[in-house]
């Protein structure tokens, strides 16, 4: 293990919404745009991106993820739209919102802040629930796929439980990131 690791705070998805994300990536990617689709086993609800950490701070952020996590309700959330940053119109990242109806889900990322901010400041843009699909590389084709985020519409979804939340090392390669869970913490039932 490195003496720093890249690290972030995320909820994990089940392989029925993995799966109905990887046929989003499908139809999507038949516009032949320039994107680079994620891999949909490593699709996640990032809460917060830590960055590099010493490896020796790692219990400590996982004790205050463990506090954080344990004063959580668990909750559920579902797939409400495809969309892009900044804009369907000119997209960057492609990506999948989720809707979590109770606030659940919003109080258990400001508890992630809060848990973080002795080591990195909070996101001043807030927290919009997505799920990264893909990243534009290059302008072939970017009307084709602008007209097809924007056209696109979710079927009935599967419910997606959120009842932990992971903290995740990420190793940046040539063929895209590794990713290994080296915490879990339980949120209340």
């Amino acid at each position: 293990m490195s003496n720093v690791l890249r690290l972030f705070i995320a909820v994990e998805l089940p392989a029925e919404a993995l799966d109905l994300l990887a046929a989003v990536q499908k139809d999507l990617a038949a516009t032949k745009s320039d994107v680079k689709w994620s891999k949909p086993q490593q699709i996640h609800l990032t809460l917060k991106f830590v960055g590099d950490l010493p490896a020796n701070e790692v219990p400590t952020l996982s004790a205050a993820l463990d506090k954080a996590a344990a004063q959580s309700q668990a909750c559920a959330s579902r797939l409400a739209a495809v969309g892009a940053f900044p804009t369907s119109k000119r997209p960057r990242v492609v990506w999948a919102g989720l809707e979590e109806p109770s606030g659940r889900l919003l109080e258990l990322q400001r508890r992630v802040d809060e848990a973080t901010k002795y080591l990195t400041p909070v996101d001043p843009r807030g927290f919009a629930p997505h799920l990264t699909l893909g990243r534009v590389n290059g302008p072939k084709n970017l009307p084709k796929l602008a007209t097809a985020i924007e056209a696109y519409r979710l079927a009935a979804t599967p419910e997606i439980p959120i009842s932990e939340i992971v903290l995740v090392q990420s190793v940046l390669g040539r063929t895209g990131p590794t990713y290994t869970t080296l915490h879990r913490s339980a949120l209340k039932r």
